[in-house]
């Protein structure tokens, strides 16, 4: 299983609705929780990172509150993105996690550890800062968006002004919305209708041409059918050429 064909689940914990997904299966490590950037969701992460952890330890990316598929209000303030981060983890059963915060998730991951160390064993901190960053980081976001030369603020905020880094920051932008599309049209597919119960096989029909399975009706006849001609002999061999 990798990101991009994960499931998107749902928990909900005290009025909340959590969306998350999670990859990997190994049960000996800990869970490695991501909490993602400021305005960033599960679509937002790298595959290539996710996919590369997710081989050895079970990775789990999700909403915080108020953010994208989850429910509930957007928080204003560090402290209380850490409260709704662990009742998502708590709401999963897990007892100690390893986090990975990424920029504004760096805080609360710092935050969450202060708050419950007997839940936290270890942070990896990317990208971020410590409390009190909040001004910098909306500066930051504010001097990316100025910039009418540029599709989405991540190119300047995650990637470098390099062609190369450019490029690699628009191949990720164009698979992120190809991947949230993709996500939108099925949850809005209609059920699909409920089908007969299955009876007995269907009979084998027998044909001087030798026996054949009933064709299924839902197949294109006209697509599927032996060309007109004068039927073979019953018990004659082909004829070989040379």
């Amino acid at each position: 299983m990798m990101l991009e064909t994960a499931e998107t689940k749902f928990v909900e914990v005290r009025g909340t609705k959590y969306a998350y997904r999670s990859v990997g299966n190994d049960v000996v490590n800990l869970p490695l929780v991501f909490l993602q950037h400021f305005t960033g969701t599960i679509d937002g992460w790298d595959p290539l990172v996710v996919n590369g952890l997710a081989k050895h330890r079970l990775v789990i990316v999700f909403d915080n509150a108020g953010v994208a598929s989850s429910s509930g209000t957007t928080p204003d303030n560090v402290a209380q993105m850490a409260i709704d981060a662990q009742d998502f983890i708590s709401a999963l059963g897990f007892e100690k996690v390893d986090l990975l915060g990424y920029s504004l998730g760096g805080m609360v991951a710092q935050q969450l550890a202060a708050d419950h160390p007997d839940l936290v064993r270890r942070i990896l901190l990317v990208g971020t800062g410590p409390r009190g960053g909040e001004e910098h980081l909306l500066k930051v976001l504010d001097d990316a968006r100025s910039q009418p030369d540029l599709p989405d603020p991540r190119l300047d905020l995650f990637f470098t002004k390099s062609k190369a880094s450019r490029a690699a920051g628009l191949a990720f932008l164009l698979a992120a919305l190809l991947h949230q599309s993709v996500a939108a049209q099925t949850a809005q597919a209609p059920a699909p209708a409920p089908t007969a119960q299955a009876g007995p096989p269907s009979p084998r029909r027998c044909t001087p041409a030798g026996p054949h399975r009933v064709r299924p009706s839902s197949w294109p006849s006209d697509r599927f059918r032996r060309p007109a001609g004068p039927p073979r002999s019953a018990g004659r061999a082909p004829s070989r050429r040379g």
